[in-house]
């Protein structure tokens, strides 16, 4: 997991890169050197949001059991448990896959940013194809996949897939280079495409789990002790306000969408040509952002930066 220092640098390096280097073929090359260490940082993100996004998901999926348990007959605590664990495995599967897809993007990032650093064909070209086989075989199910977040909460990931967009692949000096985006390019503004769906797709889910524990603990803390007679409790208001705040929660699977989203028009936007300074700074205030909730809701023990 990236810290938020290592991305500050990657900030300050990409910025300085591209303003100094102008508008010549080296910095074009270093546009797309960039772009693929935002991409893996990008990558590198996917895991936190989607251990977020479960941890939130089995917290209220416990709430709805334990809430509903006194009301059932054993035969019914059965099945309703039976139906929640099943529940779980599915998404589970299906985070599984999100960050398989991730972790195949990543790789082909790196490899975008070798091709950019060399003209020679050193076998990244092969190499990059197979990843491109691999990431069509994983998104293909993915994209038609239903992420079952339970209590009734069912959100399909093609819902958010945007229309395909033609991209106009430039040339380059390097003839590598320009063969893969020729190739590839395409396929990979649709893998961006389904990774940006998938996390738009997570992000829904966690903020209608987040209204299911915010109801139930407005009524529960805040409302019946406030009608009920007698003190209220001494942390009452402390109650409120935390409730209140809760929405935070899916801060980072809502600025990871975003960052997806960007990364897929930066993409576009690099391969034609029309990747700019400005582009290069939203971009990554988008992954700063990412990284900034990752790292506030990440535990204490994972906060520790190893030594190199």
């Amino acid at each position: 997991m990236p810290s938020t220092r290592r991305l500050g640098g990657l900030c300050v390096a990409a910025l300085l890169a591209v303003a100094v280097a102008g508008c010549g073929t080296s910095a074009r090359f270093a546009q797309f050197q960039k772009f693929s260490q935002a991409g893996v940082t990008y990558a590198d993100t996917v895991p936190a949001i989607l251990d977020e996004a479960f941890e939130l998901a089995l917290a209220v999926d416990s709430l709805v059991l334990t809430r509903t348990r006194n009301h059932l007959t054993r035969p019914q605590r059965i099945r309703a448990l039976s139906e929640s664990t099943k529940a779980l495995q599915e998404r589970q599967q299906v985070f599984g896959e999100i960050r398989r897809h991730a972790v195949l993007l990543r790789t082909y990032f790196v490899a975008l940013g070798q091709l950019a650093a060399s003209d020679a064909d050193s076998g990244i070209p092969q190499a990059t194809e197979g990843l491109v086989q691999s990431m069509q075989g994983l998104s293909g199910k993915l994209k038609d996949q239903t992420i079952n977040f339970g209590n009734n909460i069912k959100i399909p990931i093609d819902k958010f897939v945007g229309a395909i967009a033609t991209i106009a692949v430039r040339s380059y000096r390097s003839a590598v280079l320009t063969r893969e985006l020729r190739r590839n390019a395409q396929v990979i503004e649709r893998e961006l495409a389904i990774q940006e769906a998938a996390i738009q797709a997570v992000a829904e889910g966690m903020r209608d789990q987040v209204q299911l524990q915010i109801n139930d603990e407005m009524l529960r803390q805040v409302a019946r002790p406030y009608v009920n007679d007698g003190s209220l409790p001494s942390d009452w208001n402390a109650r409120r306000l935390a409730i209140f705040k809760r929405n935070t929660t899916i801060a980072a699977a809502d600025a990871a969408a975003k960052a997806a989203k960007n990364l897929r028009l930066s993409f576009i936007a690099l391969v034609e040509n029309r990747f700019d300074l400005a582009s290069l700074n939203l971009l990554i205030s988008d992954l700063n952002a990412v990284v900034s909730f990752v790292e506030k809701y990440r535990k204490p023990d994972d906060k520790k930066d190893k030594k190199p």
